[in-house]
């Protein structure tokens, strides 16, 4: 896999949880980002083990966060340390390539033969974004996205809405 270097971006976090990868220079949010509002306009972080091959990946729920708008998956080890980026544009090309074929699925009663955690794996692929919907501002943890329906906020203080997308 093609892997970008970390030097060139900012890895945002909020207490231990990193939140967002952002490159200075493209980007209008003033950093750190600490309020709500700020918070909200950063773009989604998508989270991937670093050992996961291209195929594990594209052939997982995970390949439905591509559609979350973010430019670069942040690689992370086992223990959770950053390792590097993963342009989300090689993701895409693989995909398109005349040279991916899908594997054909085997469906139990239960579902996929492949569903819940990949053996192997300390962590399963996801997003972070925190919901732009006005006065939430709660961090979110997707492991797989659907727009249609909308995937519901988390945050559990009433009223339940919709998970608002800030910047993409």
């Amino acid at each position: 896999m093609q892997v970008a270097g970390l030097s060139q971006h900012v890895l945002l976090k909020s207490g231990d949880t990193t939140i967002a990868i952002v490159a200075p220079r493209n980007t209008s949010t003033p950093l750190p980002a600490t309020s709500a509002t700020s918070r909200a306009q950063l773009p989604p972080l998508l989270v991937f083990p670093a050992t996961m091959t291209m195929d594990e990946l594209v052939e997982s729920a995970a390949v439905t966060l591509l559609d979350l708008g973010a430019t670069n998956a942040l690689l992370v080890a086992d223990d959770g340390s950053p390792v590097g980026l993963l342009p989300v544009d090689v993701v895409v090309d693989h995909l398109a390539s005349p040279a991916y074929l899908p594997t054909q699925r085997t469906f139990s009663p239960l579902g996929t033969e492949t569903d819940a955690m990949w053996p192997g794996f300390e962590q399963a692929p996801l997003a972070r974004l925190v919901c732009a919907a006005t006065g939430c501002g709660f961090l979110n943890e997707l492991l797989e996205y659907s727009a249609d329906p909308p995937t519901v906020c988390a945050n559990p203080a009433p009223p339940a809405h919709p998970l608002m997308i800030g910047r993409r």
